[in-house]
């Protein structure tokens, strides 16, 4: 019994440490993954008076969708109301 689970373990071993990136991002996540979570308006505080989001930077790794790792970036800025990938840092 232990050696089938010792022979299974290193299988799956195997196959996630020889899958390519590209080839695994359509089926299996893994890496890191960077979120924005909305806190609050500022109003117009921007360059020409945009409206202006607070968010939460945030980046998640992952493997095999298994969360084992988030880390706070810190607060940004966001003219997109958190929604996307572009913000900026204060």
């Amino acid at each position: 019994m232990k050696s089938l689970f010792s022979i299974l373990t290193l299988a799956l071993g195997l196959a996630v440490a020889s899958a390519s990136p590209a080839a695994a991002r359509g089926s299996v996540p893994y890496g890191t993954q960077h979120s924005l979570v909305f806190m609050a308006d500022l109003g117009g505080v921007g360059r020409q008076q945009q409206d202006v989001a607070l968010c939460h930077h945030t980046a998640c790794s992952h493997v095999v969708f298994l969360g084992y790792w988030v880390c706070s970036q810190g607060y940004v800025k966001s003219l997109t109301a958190c929604e996307g990938n572009s913000y900026l840092r204060f």
